[in-house]
Parts: structure tokens; sequence; C-alpha cells
């Protein structure tokens, strides 16, 4: 690598989660496949990162205190797009019940906790390549985005 030249940006993952060991178990993950964490601990938290930050992924628990993460994904599908690129959104819930079709359609994903490690690596690892190679497609890509 030519070191006039900037080093790659790693992709930015949120994680919004009130348990420890959730945020944890999801951090080394995402740390492991690649990605650049931050962690917050509410919706509150959440939205105001992302008022400040763009992330290529957002980890959503549902049942947080001050704002919940529903309130969170209505808050961030009404806000404009600017960049090529949408963010992925990935609700997870130990609460299956709370997922309804509202739910649905605002995520990308939704996972159940407790996140099997396994699957969970693999899943972390795909979205990623998945995200890399849209970029990589996308008409503008090399342009200067938001800070990513």
């Amino acid at each position: 690598m030519n070191p006039l030249e900037p080093a790659p940006t790693l992709p930015s993952a949120l994680i919004a989660d009130d348990n420890d060991d959730n945020r944890n178990i999801a951090r080394i993950v995402l740390e492991n496949a690649g990605f650049q964490v931050t962690e917050v601990l509410d919706g509150k938290q959440a939205i105001q990162m992302l008022e400040k930050q763009s992330f290529m992924l957002l980890l959503l628990d549902l049942q947080m205190p001050n704002v919940n993460g529903r309130t969170v994904l209505h808050w961030l599908r009404s806000q404009p797009v600017n960049t090529s690129r949408r963010m992925q959104v990935v609700v997870i819930t130990a609460n299956p019940h709370w997922v309804t079709d509202e739910i649905d359609t605002l995520a990308d994903y939704v996972m159940q906790k407790p996140i099997p490690i396994v699957p969970f690596s693999q899943f972390v690892v795909r979205i990623k390549g998945d995200m890399l190679s849209q970029d990589k497609s996308s008409p503008s890509a090399g342009k200067q985005t938001k800070a990513e």
C-alpha cells in the first residue's frame, strides 16, 4: 500500500441495546468481521448518534429505556436518504410478539435473542460482503459522502 494513500475505512456499525451482555457479544462478532463499532444504551442515544454519524449497519433492540427501538425505526425511516447506500437495520429482540408487520416493514432483518453466535457471525460476514459489493457497483462509488 502506498504510504501517501489514506488507510481504508472500516465499515461502521451502531449497536443500540441496553443489555451489556448482548452489546458485548454483538461487538465481538462485528469487530471480528471487520466493523468499526459504536455502542449506545438506549434509543435516545441511538438517535443522537445517527444524527451525527452515518453507519453501514444498525443493530437495534426493540425494548430499551427512554426511547424504544420502534420509535428509533420510525424516526430513521422518516429521515431523508442523502447517500446512495441505505443503512441496513437489524432488529434484535427477546420479545418476538413485538415484531409486527410494521416492524418487519421498517427493519431489513429481524433476529430473536438469545442470538446464536455462529449463525450470527455468518450472517454478519454475508451482510458485510453484500453491502461492500453494493458500494462497489454503485454509480457513486468512490465519491465522498457524509462521514461513513
